[in-house]
């Protein structure tokens, strides 16, 4: 048997084939150059399109920067998107209750929830807090003293808030408001931050502490001589050297408040010792005819006793009280203690701030 060595020959037809194929230039499609000229490939653009936020498209494709307005970009997103391939694994969520209506929806209201925990705790963090009656009328005066106060009540805060809504005219040269009204709130807060009461008022008058505390469900009491407001609660009695002490907290819970009293006379103090040593003060001064430590002198006062201008000036300017025009008695003595003031003994003893000569 005979073998034949054969050459494989090409055949020249194919070689010219391959040739033509590698001159003839490669086609694209138009969907791929709309893609091309948004900076994007098809791919990119079908993902893009199915965003419904304008600023969450914005965030990952600026369209703008094309000179494209929202409904101009979703357009062109729209030419230059390809086709979901049905060879694609569809998208999906294996988180639980994904497909639960009713539990979206929880979980909707839980996140609203905490944004507004998390807004009540900011405003607790925000207040200063009041310790005394009178830090709660100052916090809330407004401008330079403050627009918010918190109360603590056990585990829980009293959030009292001051509001001041002004109408001004549209002629820039005009200095006054045409209109400027004030409000207030109140607002107990938990100390996880949910409200657990909510009540609005108009102003300060009267007993306003105890209207906040019965229109939010705290514990109010009577008002009287020893309570002053019905929003100091008494939570014990006792006796201190023949003195009554009446312990009070805020609505029964909150800061306490110490009212020494003998016969038709009380004084207030933050404890039960300076409430003591107040109303042996008060005492003393009602029997030498004096004025207590916490009475207040206003210069119409001084007016009306028959003291001249330029005496009460004079007065003044020496012991650093001009510009002042209300003050208290024991500012007065405390400003005069290290002085000699021979000089206006005899109108301070008829001021009721010193003892007349004979009781000296």
């Amino acid at each position: 048997m005979t073998t034949v060595n054969r050459k494989y020959y090409p055949n020249p037809e194919s070689k010219h084939n391959s040739s033509k194929q590698a001159r003839r230039p490669k086609k694209l499609g138009e969907i791929y150059l709309n893609a091309k000229a948004l900076g994007l490939n098809p791919k990119q653009a079908r993902k893009l399109l199915i965003e419904k936020n304008a600023l969450k498209l914005r965030e990952q494709w600026n369209y703008r920067k094309l000179g494209l307005k929202i409904d101009e970009a979703r357009e062109a997103l729209a030419k230059a998107s390809t086709c979901r391939s049905y060879h694609e694994e569809p998208e999906c969520s294996d988180e639980a209750y994904d497909y639960c209506p009713r539990v979206k929806e929880h979980l909707v209201q839980m996140e609203i929830r905490k944004n507004k925990r998390d807004e009540n705790l900011r405003l607790i963090e925000s207040a200063e807090q009041a310790e005394t009656l009178a830090a709660i009328q100052q916090l809330t005066n407004g401008y330079e003293c403050g627009y918010k106060c918190k109360i603590a009540l056990g585990d829980h805060w009293l959030v009292i808030q001051r509001f001041e809504h002004t109408v001004w005219s549209e002629n820039k040269n005009r200095k006054w408001p045409l209109s400027s009204t004030t409000s207030y709130a109140a607002t107990c807060i938990s100390a996880l931050g949910d409200i657990l009461s909510y009540t609005g008022f108009d102003h300060r008058k009267g007993d306003w502490l105890g209207k906040i505390g019965d229109a939010i469900g705290l514990k109010t009491s009577e008002r009287n001589a020893i309570t002053m407001t019905s929003g100091m609660v008494p939570v014990r009695e006792s006796n201190m050297l023949g003195v009554k002490i009446t312990k009070m907290r805020m609505y029964g819970i909150g800061f306490p408040l110490y009212c020494a009293s003998h016969a038709d006379t009380h004084f207030h103090a933050t404890s039960s010792r300076e409430a003591v040593k107040g109303i042996n003060r008060k005492i003393k001064a009602h029997q030498q005819s004096l004025l207590d430590d916490t009475e207040v002198v206003t210069l119409s006062k001084a007016k009306r006793m028959g003291f001249c201008q330029p005496g009460i000036d004079l007065f003044r300017s020496y012991y650093g009280l001009m510009g002042v025009r209300s003050v208290t008695a024991g500012q007065i003595r405390a400003a005069i203690s290290e002085s000699d003031v021979s000089s206006w003994h005899q109108e301070l003893a008829l001021l009721g701030i010193l003892p007349k000569t004979s009781e000296l």
